[in-house]
């Protein structure tokens, strides 16, 4: 089994036994070899995860975790300057309502990973109006919120970026992952920034004052609460794991609330 392999059967699993409940909708992410958006229940943002293209070993992947805001978020206000003026920029993000037919990012993940195209077919899952789109209703006015396609390709990734995911594979058949980040992502101003304000040039970012102070920790375990115990506690744990070996998991079978180590958090998962 390959970390694809792994993460590709939870989300089956996960959609499978009808855990919608926290998850609302998921659609690959096609600007990496390996990834995702999701569009968790109560969170106006999307998180992404993409597999760095430099990690590529079967037994653990690295990704980079994004957390693109809403537009009407209060945390987009600690992005910083270059992240929020993309955020609001129609040609790069696409905020158009999410419909269940074909979008810019489709791809059915349970489809793929039986091998078919085909509606309805290897997944169970209704696809409304014959196409492979989001998993959800037709439109219940969520907006869809993440970078336009030929855009991504483009972008710097570490726009948006929350921290760095380890998924790895044990020689036990059990898998762990490892969310790092910060409690507080801070990165000081290169330059002075200035906008023009009623055509005048306003400075609007001191050189070396904060022009990005995100809550890396408080976003990243929002994502992991999830991605943990609800995305890969779908997969069978190795026997012996939980009692009588029916795959519930032991007292690891949770997130830690997470670690001081060094200069950031680590949020650890093992299932």
């Amino acid at each position: 089994m390959t970390v694809e392999d792994l993460l590709t059967g939870a989300l089956v699993r996960y959609l499978q036994g009808g855990k919608g409940r926290e998850l609302e909708y998921v659609s690959r992410s096609e600007s990496s070899s390996l990834g995702w958006y999701f569009w968790l229940r109560g969170i106006p943002g999307v998180y992404e995860i993409e597999r760095k293209e430099a990690s590529l070993a079967p037994e653990g992947s690295e990704f980079y975790v994004r957390y693109y805001p809403g537009t009407e978020e209060p945390v987009l206000e600690s992005y910083s300057v270059q992240e929020q003026l993309l955020r609001f920029d129609q040609s790069v993000f696409d905020d158009g309502l999410i419909e269940a037919g074909r979008e810019e990012h489709e791809v059915c993940p349970c489809c793929v990973a039986a091998g078919s195209q085909v509606e309805g077919d290897g997944c169970g899952h209704p696809h409304p109006r014959g196409h492979h789109g989001h998993h959800g209703p037709a439109s219940d006015g969520r907006r869809k919120g993440i970078p336009r396609l030929l855009k991504k390709f483009a972008m710097n990734k570490e726009l948006y970026l929350i921290g760095t995911l380890c998924v790895s594979l044990r020689p036990d058949g059990s898998c762990a992952a490892e969310l790092r980040t910060k409690g507080r992502l801070m990165e000081p101003a290169a330059d002075t920034i200035w906008i023009i304000q009623d055509g005048r040039r306003v400075e609007l970012v001191q050189k070396g004052a904060p022009d990005r102070d995100v809550p890396g920790y408080e976003l990243s375990a929002r994502f992991m609460d999830f991605f943990g115990p609800r995305f890969l506690g779908t997969v069978r744990p190795p026997a012996g794991d939980g009692p009588e070996g029916d795959g519930s998991g032991g007292p690891a079978d949770a997130v830690a609330p997470g670690c001081l180590q060094e200069d950031g958090f680590i949020i650890r998962y093992v299932h």
